[in-house]
């Protein structure tokens, strides 16, 4: 579980739409790594502060070497203004909370924000996961999450299809402050680590849907297959998103990003079967 370069990116942009107005209590599910130099984070956010209050941060994340400090995690959301950072796993000694995820619990704490940056796919009772986080969110809460989609064989128990998370929206009323389909998800962070560009979450290949339009185009099952599979195999075929890699092993797979609001305080609802919804074509 890394904060990679498109994960800093969504932040920003979820920070520059206003996401994270009014929050300040962070919760990873399971504590996360950076995997990003210094010189990208930077490059980032620097517009919003003054030279020496970044580098200030950056200091008590970055070693001299340009390696990680440990226990950074705190000063890394603090880019953000996040600024009570609380960590949960049931294994990993850093964490704040231990408990398995895999069972249902009755906790005593909840967060404005919520982190599953690579976490459900390693459950195997997902169901009870998603039910987890909804429990631990506060009213108004943000789940942030990123999980792999298509390509990313045996990661996990599973790939976690878009119609997930567009099933749990709508089933709880959660409000949908991002959805995006995000191909070539290793290749891209390649890129950016040697480019030091931002990435720009408004111009994308698979357009999921708004809250808007209710994921109209994800209706049509066989065309929405048919763009994800043609984009797949080019971006397979494409040598100069390839040459990127540093190990060419790890191959191509597509990740979800998605950011949802809890905006009713009630029971978990989890989604009932919903093929039928889908219109063949």
């Amino acid at each position: 579980m890394a904060l990679n370069p498109l994960k800093i990116c969504w932040l920003e942009y979820l920070y520059k739409n206003k996401v994270f107005d009014g929050k300040k209590s962070i919760l990873d599910l399971g504590p996360q790594d950076l995997t990003t130099k210094k010189d990208f984070i930077k490059k980032i956010v620097s517009y919003r502060f003054e030279p020496n209050e970044l580098e200030n941060i950056l200091s008590k994340i970055y070693n001299s070497n340009g390696s990680i400090k440990e226990n950074f995690q705190s000063f890394f959301y603090s880019l953000w203004e996040l600024e009570e950072y609380y960590s949960l796993d049931y294994n990993d000694l850093r964490a704040d909370y231990k408990y398995d995820l895999n069972k249902l619990h009755n906790f005593d704490v909840s967060f404005d924000i919520i982190t599953n940056f690579g976490t459900a796919e390693h459950i195997f009772n997902i169901g009870i996961f998603f039910e987890n986080l909804h429990n631990l969110l506060k009213p108004n809460g943000i789940a942030l999450n990123v999980t792999p989609c298509y390509g990313d064989i045996n990661h996990g128990f599973w790939n976690i299809h878009p119609n997930v998370y567009s099933q749990l929206i709508k089933t709880n009323k959660y409000y949908q402050h991002s959805f995006i389909y995000l191909d070539n998800y290793v290749g891209k962070n390649a890129l950016l680590n040697e480019t030091l560009d931002n990435y720009d979450f408004e111009n994308i290949k698979i357009d999921l849907g708004s809250k808007e339009t209710n994921w109209s185009d994800m209706q049509y099952l066989g065309k929405f297959r048919e763009k994800v599979y043609k984009i797949f195999t080019e971006n397979i075929k494409n040598e100069n998103s390839l040459k990127y890699f540093n190990n060419p092993e790890r191959g191509i797979f597509d990740y979800i990003f998605t950011a949802f609001e809890k905006t009713v305080n009630t029971k978990f609802t989890p989604p009932a079967i919903y093929n039928r919804y889908y219109i063949i074509g």
